[in-house]
């Protein structure tokens, strides 16, 4: 039961950053010449990106090892 809310947090928490990279449009920062912005945005991103694959870890190893070592 444990394992199957860890997941559930771990999708929610995947849901969240699509809808921040939906709701950003950092590929319209990046036509704005918004630097400080898009910097912001990528740092927050690839933070996000990095703990998913923390916690995915337990479940598929070898694809986060893949996403962590990016």
């Amino acid at each position: 039961m444990i394992l199957v809310w860890r997941l559930r947090k771990i999708w929610e928490c995947i849901g969240i950053t699509n809808k921040y990279v939906e709701e950003t449009k950092p590929w319209n920062l990046a036509k704005e010449e918004k630097q400080e912005e898009l910097r912001a945005f990528i740092r927050l991103l690839v933070e996000a990106i990095r703990k998913i694959s923390e916690e995915i870890s337990a479940f598929m190893p070898k694809t986060a090892e893949s996403i962590f070592s990016s």
